[in-house]
């Protein structure tokens, strides 16, 4: 009968390649990530980094060692961590994005979770395996499941604006207000941007808004120069988001699909 060896920090930080540590147990990680992993850890640290401009407090870290204890550390895909960053690991993140990939879904959904659970973590989920949108859970702890799937419905997994909403929840403040609010902006800097353009241009813009509130994207596939030249304005000013793997154009977020849907309620297209 073997003896089931158990570790600690100590013995983690001399090792070489990548591992995680659960309950003194050493738990091997994948050399490299899949692209799609990658591509969407990327996307979401691109789009908290955003956030941060005038935060000097707050940090956001990817595979950062998360130390829970000296036999647990953990290296979730992103971190958000307002603490000091004067020790290799961290302690206190307010934020943990996991990436869910095939390879990694039991480790990731069954035992992490409950680690994060426990340490009363926000954690966020995306699937690399077959693209589906954030899960979140705990985030929308003491909402309503109809108040869940209103939220859901405007603002997809923009977690910028999720935080936002909950704080101005938190404060007993209507949410549906809130999220009609959001509405009108994206709604008025779409059409404050399409006046900058011809009207061939504006027509263009509205028939492919059209494609991705039916569709829920607009294809890249055959697309013309003049086509190209048009997306390419809307993805810089980030109210059209590219993804090149799926060869795929959507709103940069649901909040500007839902802004689209009131440019096409009250302009037509």
């Amino acid at each position: 009968m073997c003896a089931i060896e158990y570790y600690t920090y100590e013995d983690y930080k001399k090792w070489e390649g990548r591992w995680e540590l659960i309950d003194g147990i050493p738990l091997a990680m994948a050399p490299a990530s899949l692209p799609t992993h990658q591509f969407i850890a990327n996307q979401i640290s691109f789009q908290l980094n955003k956030q941060l401009d005038k935060c000097i407090d707050c940090s956001v870290l990817s595979e950062v060692d998360y130390k829970i204890n000296e036999e647990t550390i953990l290296r979730p895909d992103v971190v958000f961590t307002c603490e000091k960053l004067n020790k290799p690991f961290i302690v206190n993140p307010e934020l943990i994005f996991e990436i869910v990939s095939p390879s990694s879904a039991r480790r990731d959904e069954k035992f992490k979770f409950e680690i994060y659970e426990k340490e009363k973590i926000v954690l966020i989920y995306g699937d690399a395996g077959n693209g589906k949108s954030f899960l979140m859970r705990k985030i929308f702890e003491g909402l309503k499941d109809k108040e869940i799937e209103f939220v859901w419905e405007y603002l997809g997994g923009c977690i910028p604006l999720i935080l936002k909403m909950l704080s101005y929840y938190k404060t007993g403040k209507n949410l549906k207000e809130f999220l009609e609010e959001q509405k009108w902006l994206a709604y008025t800097e779409i059409v404050d941007y399409l006046t900058g353009f011809e009207e061939d241009q504006k027509e263009d813009f509205k028939r492919i808004a059209k494609s991705i509130l039916e569709k829920g994207y607009y294809s890249l596939e055959n697309i013309t120069r003049k086509e190209k030249e048009l997306l390419q304005k809307w993805a810089e000013k980030e109210i059209l988001f590219y993804d090149p793997l799926e060869l795929k154009v959507t709103g940069n977020s649901r909040i500007y699909e839902k802004g689209m849907e009131l440019l096409l309620e009250r302009q037509g297209g």
